[in-house]
């Protein structure tokens, strides 16, 4: 019995315990009844309404969800993960399945949904789009009474793909670097190619950052044009040297901006526009090296092949897959050796020639 007397007021009462659509345990509590049957009327009303909300949930379609979803993905991932989240799932999903019920979608939905989207994207862009999709229906599944989150029973469908792997060569970098004439875009395009940081990463770099005693660089954010953001990941987060010329260049930045500008702190950014106090914008480099490229007659990549670059100068120099991968700042190894695998000459022939060796060994002792 949940309706009760008020020995006090001698008025009547109802009281319940009940779970709202996002599964939280509340308690409803209504007085003032002058009749018993009053306060059961108002009980009945009560629960007549929180079964239509309850009703509305199992009805949602999945539009209604995405929008719920990345409304409360606010706040709680980082800005550019959100902006990029929130593209694919107006761009990809909710174009496809916009008025469907969301306790309607099977997993032969998902299924024919991956197949008419795979050729449009690579495997890479694939496994986005299951993951944001995921987490949609993981949201439905916590706040709308969703039974189950079949997205994770539908396996990803993959294509073949062949990916060249796009970098320039230390010559090519060279006659790239002789036709920069500003000292700001020759440290920029030097710490990206020599050092294999991320384009946010070395615009986010402060001058107290360099440690100019060991030539050692901490790279601990990132500048995502609009912010300065945590970096990529734990991984992410390093202190990575540099070569003696590449602190010369630094070096030679801060002695610029000094003569320019006549007062330079510590905790300035490296790289600035115009004495502005935030780094230049992610747009500008790629324009500074769309024209350096031109210039030197040099076929175009994007500024990210420079840390592509330099990993394959790293490797054909004959460092390790384990020490590349903690200097590129990747989470695991598997991601190095899935990018720059390939770049190891010779893995097979160097295995015959151990074991080869190892078998006359035995062939002499005998």
């Amino acid at each position: 019995m949940s309706v009760f007397k008020d020995k006090q007021t001698n008025k009547w009462f109802f009281q319940l315990r009940y779970k709202d659509i996002e599964g939280k345990t509340k308690q409803a509590k209504r007085r003032g009844f002058d009749k018993k049957k009053d306060a059961q009327a108002a009980e009945r009303e009560f629960l007549k309404q929180l079964e239509i909300e309850r009703n509305k949930s199992a009805y949602i379609t999945f539009e209604e969800l995405a929008n719920a979803y990345m409304k409360y993905s606010i706040g709680r991932k980082k800005n550019t993960t959100i902006k990029n989240q929130n593209n694919l799932i107006k761009t990809v999903l909710i174009p496809h399945f916009k008025s469907i019920n969301i306790h309607k979608i099977t997993p032969k939905d998902i299924d024919d949904f991956y197949n008419s989207v795979l050729n449009k994207y690579s495997n890479t862009s694939m496994k986005n789009i299951k993951r944001y999709l995921s987490a949609i229906m993981n949201f439905a599944v916590n706040f709308y009474e969703l039974e189950k989150n079949i997205v994770n029973i539908v396996e990803l469908p993959k294509k073949q793909e062949t990916v060249k792997l796009k970098y320039w060569t230390l010559e090519q970098f060279q006659q790239f670097e002789n036709v920069l004439t500003s000292i700001k875009q020759k440290a920029l395009f030097n710490i990206l190619f020599w050092s294999g940081m991320r384009k946010g990463e070395v615009l986010a770099l402060r001058i107290s950052d360099i440690d100019f005693k060991t030539n050692m660089i901490t790279v601990d954010k990132s500048w995502t044009g609009e912010e300065i953001s945590t970096v990529k990941n734990t991984s992410s987060e390093r202190c990575i040297s540099v070569p003696n010329h590449v602190i010369d260049l630094i070096k030679e930045l801060i002695k610029y901006k000094k003569d320019k500008y006549k007062y330079v702190k510590k905790t300035d950014y490296l790289f600035t526009a115009y004495n502005k106090p935030n780094p230049i914008s992610p747009t500008s480099v790629n324009i500074f090296l769309k024209r350096g490229t031109e210039l030197a007659n040099l076929p175009h990549i994007r500024v990210h092949y420079f840390r592509h670059s330099h990993a394959s100068l790293l490797i054909n120099a004959g460092v390790s897959l384990y020490v590349v991968s903690r200097h590129l700042g990747h989470s695991d190894i598997q991601t190095t050796a899935n990018i720059y695998g390939h770049l190891y000459p010779n893995t097979e022939s160097e295995i015959a020639d151990v074991l080869n060796k190892e078998y006359e060994k035995i062939n002499q002792k005998i």
